[in-house]
């Protein structure tokens, strides 16, 4: 049995009661964000997501899927479907292991049996980075165009490490 009740200030909610009397569940993520920082190719940054159940109902989660740039190195190590009963929790390791430098900028949707908050949507956010230092240069060269003799002209060159120790540089030729 589906209801909707009157609200406060224009805000109405929908409820679902199960005549059977075996509840509602409730999903109820610690968060719904993730920075993993700088995370070296090659290794693994691990995110203990705990989700709580504060419902009266089993929660099932049924599936936690990923997209969006960097999501291919992206997992979960569990195996859904995950029931969690009322008053309960659980812990979803997830874990982000690039295999090439570059941004993570990711969303996963968690998929539960909540009426009322059936997709949970979590951002995930990182930078993975070489082993060591690793010159990176937006721009290898620069065309100055036409300069007068004995005049001077500037560029400003942008060099960018994408290591995780420090880059010294000690010569420009």
């Amino acid at each position: 049995l589906w209801y909707c009740d009157n609200g406060f200030n224009g805000i109405h909610y929908l409820y679902k009661v199960d005549l059977d009397g075996s509840g509602t569940p409730e999903i109820n993520p610690q968060s719904t964000s993730h920075n993993f920082g700088m995370v070296t190719v090659g290794t693994t940054e691990t995110w203990n997501l705990y989700v709580q159940n504060s419902g009266t109902g089993d929660l099932i989660l049924s599936d936690l899927q990923f997209s969006g740039t960097g999501s291919n190195y992206l997992n979960c190590d569990q195996s859904f479907p995950i029931t969690i009963i009322p008053g309960n929790g659980v812990s979803l390791t997830i874990n982000y292991s690039p295999l090439q430098p570059g941004d993570l900028d990711a969303i996963g949707q968690l998929t539960s049996n909540d009426p009322l908050n059936e997709n949970v949507e979590l951002t995930l956010e990182g930078n993975a980075v070489a082993s060591g230092p690793s010159i990176y240069l937006p721009e290898e060269y620069h065309c100055y165009g036409a300069v007068r003799v004995n005049s001077y002209n500037r560029w400003q060159m942008e060099i960018q490490n994408m290591g995780d120790s420090t880059l010294t540089i000690t010569d420009v030729d």
